[in-house]
């Protein structure tokens, strides 16, 4: 009896720490607050500086498993794929991480750091 009571907690706490593989939800509205890019990267300096001049950089994630990516009034259609933790735009696929603090956006020439809309 003890043995199987065990066996239950464990397949409870293994159910409770994985989520039964729920996907995450990382719909949202994101802003850009830093690149890290080699010599093309920007601060949150930087982009603090061209938010002041009603710069920005943001992206917004349907649940539908559509993005944009809105580069200064220029709208990019994006697609991802959590499986895979990629976006694409078709011709471009970048691997991105999430949690909920933070969405970052990286491919070969480097990573774009996002943060939740206020």
């Amino acid at each position: 009896m003890k043995k199987t009571i065990k066996v239950l907690l464990a397949i409870l706490i293994v159910f409770s720490l994985f989520g039964c593989g729920k996907k995450p939800d990382i719909s949202g509205e994101y802003r850009l607050v830093k690149i890290d890019a080699g010599d093309s990267s920007a601060t949150e300096e930087d982009i603090k500086s061209l938010q002041d001049l009603g710069m920005e950089v943001t992206l917004s994630v349907s649940k539908d498993g559509t993005a944009k990516l809105d580069v200064f009034g220029e709208v990019v259609d994006l697609t991802y794929d959590l499986e895979k933790m990629t976006l694409s735009d078709g011709t471009n696929t970048y691997t991105f991480e999430y949690d909920k603090s933070q969405f970052r956006l990286t491919d070969a020439s480097g990573t774009m750091y996002f943060v939740p809309a206020q």
